[in-house]
């Protein structure tokens, strides 16, 4: 494999999630019993109490956009970019409707919320170019747009984004343990490691094998169609990973036939990995990134 395709993996795997930009955490929800239930019984507690120990980490990853890019607006007014003095056709709402904004980085979007979910709002603002711009997913830029309505309020977040941007969502009672990608994200619930710490205890991704390993990126950092819909009454489109997600999740370990595909590294040294795509199911869609780099690489 070529320098260059190294590069551009480690871009599509890691740099894509550092780009999802943001500058403050939304606050913590407090976990339901029901949401903060995984199979194993252990629960989720949040990233606060990670701190007491792994104070030099969690204070390097509170500053990073993964913890950052779901963000309350009335706790963190300064996170605002949107010019919200300006006249545009495209702002047909207030700041006072935005329950959160997501991102900092090249684009700020803002979501209200309506009961208990949250809807993307019809207009973006465009940081680089400091200007307005209309958001809506437009009928063929992805596949669950035909089961929901034509407009941002017929498309909660909740079956389409939650999933991978916070820790613990619960897709039938739609709460969170917390917001953005926390350490459970990874990690899975800490309950346990919290009361006796310990390597046993916890999951390390480092230390799984390599598919197991990657899964736990994956789970997020993929897209595939799911095998059975609705879930919950709504169509979703959840990141589901395989054994690792559903150790760590609530809703995966529920439903986890709904991921259909699978992809991984497998590294041949320390220095080259490789890139296996094995397509379980004809209904799965690459990312465009993979299909781009399929052609160079070789299948471990």
């Amino acid at each position: 494999m070529t320098r260059m395709a190294n590069w551009w993996i480690a871009i599509a795997l890691v740099g894509f999630s550092a780009s999802l930009s943001g500058m403050r955490q939304a606050p913590a929800a407090p976990p339901s019993a029901a949401a903060s239930q995984p199979p194993n019984g252990r629960t989720y507690v949040g990233s606060q109490a990670c701190a007491g120990c792994h104070r030099a980490t969690y204070e390097r990853w509170s500053k990073t956009r993964m913890a950052n890019v779901v963000t309350d607006p009335k706790a963190h007014p300064e996170v605002v970019l949107g010019d919200f003095a300006a006249k545009d056709p495209a702002v047909t709402f207030t700041l006072a409707q935005v329950a959160f904004v997501y991102g900092t980085k090249w684009k700020q979007r803002y979501f209200t919320k309506v009961g208990d979910d949250y809807f993307p709002l019809g207009a973006q603002w465009d940081v680089s170019h400091k200007q307005w711009r209309p958001y809506l997913v437009a009928n063929n830029a992805d596949w669950w747009v035909p089961f929901y309505g034509p407009t941002n309020a017929d498309r909660p977040t909740g079956p389409l984004c939650d999933g991978c941007h916070s820790v613990n969502y619960n897709i039938r009672t739609k709460t969170v343990t917390e917001w953005n990608v926390g350490c459970e994200r990874c990690h899975g619930p800490g309950s346990e490691h919290v009361a006796r710490p310990s390597a046993a205890n916890i999951v390390n991704p480092a230390r799984l094998d390599f598919i197991r390993g990657n899964d736990v990126c994956i789970q997020c950092h993929s897209q595939g169609q799911p095998v059975k819909n609705p879930i919950a009454g709504k169509t979703n489109d959840l990141r589901f990973g395989r054994r690792e997600a559903r150790l760590r999740n609530n809703a995966t370990a529920t439903h986890r036939q709904t991921q259909s595909d699978r992809f991984h590294y497998k590294p041949r040294n320390t220095r080259k990995p490789a890139l296996c795509l094995k397509r379980v199911s004809s209904r799965y869609k690459f990312p465009a990134i993979f299909q781009i780099l399929a052609p160079q690489l070789r299948c471990a």
